[in-house]
């Protein structure tokens, strides 16, 4: 009897130590993925934070190409006042010898009439 006893109390703890031990390791489980969920997740917002900052450079760049363009083009060409009996043909021949590029001061200057008023502001490409 006492051998029976003796082997039942053997089970009792030999299967709360395998209890134990299920559930240690499922804990341990539990917490091995909340860390690859959280490594995921602080992946992720680094790598939004990467592209925020690419498209914030990228704005940057753009915003330095446009001065760079505008400061390129104000040194390219100069600005006259039109007045009263100006054509673009006049202009073009006393800015350049020559009537005939009139065509140079309207490509600088896009949808620019053949109508000219006076006083408006036109850019003569040198």
């Amino acid at each position: 009897m006492k051998k029976i006893i003796l082997l039942a109390t053997v089970s009792v703890f030999a299967l709360t130590a395998q209890n134990a031990f299920a559930a240690s390791h499922a804990k341990t489980e539990m917490m091995k993925t909340e860390v690859m969920d959280k490594a995921a997740m602080m992946k992720k917002e680094a790598m939004m934070k990467k592209e925020a900052m690419d498209k914030d450079a990228m704005m940057k760049k753009e915003t330095m190409d446009k001065d760079a363009m505008m400061k390129k083009d104000h040194m390219m060409t100069s600005n006259y006042m039109v007045k009263s009996g100006d054509s673009l043909w006049t202009i073009a021949k006393e800015a350049y010898g020559s009537g005939a590029m009139y065509k140079k001061i309207k490509m600088a200057n896009e949808g620019i009439s053949d109508d000219l008023e006076v006083g408006q502001m036109i850019k003569l490409p040198k």
